[in-house]
């Protein structure tokens, strides 16, 4: 058993998910991952999510696997007297056994939520690691720090990484109640796909002996496309055959910033910006190398979800990077260009054969760690020892 034991009686759990917004990012497809899954046969479990901005592509996923959604359509993350009116509406409604936020600012409104409903349990739920506060906008600066002087008042705090605990401890996070969870992936949704890379080739309009390098993300600072680009510029001059390919929100040929990048580089013809996409285990199996240029993460799903493809990695060392790579590939320090460029033309050199045999190995230490079915039971396990009373340990990792 994951965590803990199985409680033999069968108790009842409603938990109030209080996030940011419900884009597709890698936090929103976790908890969507959560709420989803079949209970325990020991738990009458439901879920609710609370959205602190309007719109978001996954609301509808939520309400198709009948899981309510609300939206408190805050502007620029702030509660106005009407947003805390709403809330506290909503817990007289649903009256949640565990509140639980994701994010800071997910974290924060879940602590005001205590107020409307002092009977539930406080969790929060932090998604990334903090290596240097300067790194962050003001605001979201003073947030973190708003975060450590209420984390005292909570009941868990759950981590997606070892290193995202100490990290925020050091920052004056309260240690007491820390329960570390990786994130976990479809195994089945996320797997080798057959003549995904010759589709893929087709649909850039490339020849099959160019290799591909995927990138997936969100057009953001903490994702540090520029040091992508760059090192990407690095290995096409040592490496002609080579194509990258980069997926998420705002990554497109619009975006003024990365088109600025691509010919300044000279490497716009070797680029395809794709931008938002709904296929993307049919886009990762089709790459030849997934390659992570990220300054800050917690628990990468992306670097999961390429590894669940069979598909080898290379990454930046933030986060949960080098255990999830830990005998697969060497991480490499963030905002190094030349030092991603060499590994990155390292899994070039190799055979066809030793990449298959790598991408092999990622796969089973994906499905033997972190497999979607072992870490929804960590939650779950968590939500109905905390509703029972159970005295469990709270530093719990896989």
């Amino acid at each position: 058993m994951p965590v803990g034991f199985r409680m033999m009686i069968r108790v009842s759990v409603r938990v109030a998910h209080i996030i940011t917004s419900l884009h597709g990012d890698g936090a929103q497809r976790m908890l969507y991952r959560v709420a989803a899954a079949a209970p325990l046969a020991t738990c009458d479990l439901q879920h609710v999510v609370i959205s602190l901005e309007a719109g978001g592509e996954m609301s509808r996923d939520f309400e198709k696997r009948g899981i309510p959604v609300y939206e408190l359509g805050m502007a620029r993350r702030m509660p106005s007297l009407k947003n805390i009116k709403t809330l506290q509406d909503i817990m007289k409604t649903e009256r949640p056994s565990i509140i639980q936020g994701w994010m800071y600012h997910g974290n924060v409104v879940a602590s005001l939520s205590k107020l409307f409903h002092s009977d539930a349990k406080l969790f929060w739920n932090i998604r990334r690691c903090v290596y240097d506060l300067r790194d962050d906008h003001f605001f979201t600066r003073q947030t973190i720090r708003l975060n450590a002087a209420l984390s005292r008042f909570t009941d868990r705090i759950i981590y997606c990484a070892q290193l995202a605990a100490d990290q925020h401890e050091h920052i004056g996070f309260t240690p007491r109640n820390r329960v570390v969870i990786p994130n976990g992936f479809n195994t089945e949704r996320f797997t080798p796909l057959p003549g995904a890379r010759s589709r893929l080739c087709e649909q850039l309009k490339i020849d099959t002996d160019t290799l591909i390098v995927g990138n997936v993300g969100r057009f953001h600072p903490q994702k540090d496309h520029e040091t992508l680009l760059q090192a990407f510029a690095q290995v096409k001059a040592q490496c002609p055959k080579v194509h990258l390919v980069c997926v998420g929100r705002e990554m497109t040929s619009e975006n003024a910033v990365l088109s600025s990048w691509m010919r300044t580089l000279g490497i716009e013809t070797s680029v395809s910006l794709l931008g938002v996409r709904a296929d993307i285990p049919q886009l990762m199996s089709g790459f030849d190398i997934y390659c992570s240029s990220s300054v800050n993460e917690g628990f990468p799903n992306v670097l999961g979800e390429a590894m669940a493809c069979g598909i080898p990695v290379v990454s930046t060392d933030v986060g949960a990077s080098g255990e999830m790579l830990d005998g697969l590939s060497p991480v490499v320090p963030r905002r190094d260009a030349e030092a991603l460029a060499r590994v990155v033309c390292e899994v070039i050199a190799m055979s066809s054969e030793k990449r298959a045999l790598l991408g092999e190995q990622a796969r089973e230490k994906v499905l033997k760690h972190y497999s979607l079915e072992r870490v929804v039971a960590m939650y779950q396990d968590l939500y109905t020892a905390s509703e029972a009373g159970t005295n469990q340990e709270t530093n719990l990792q896989v």
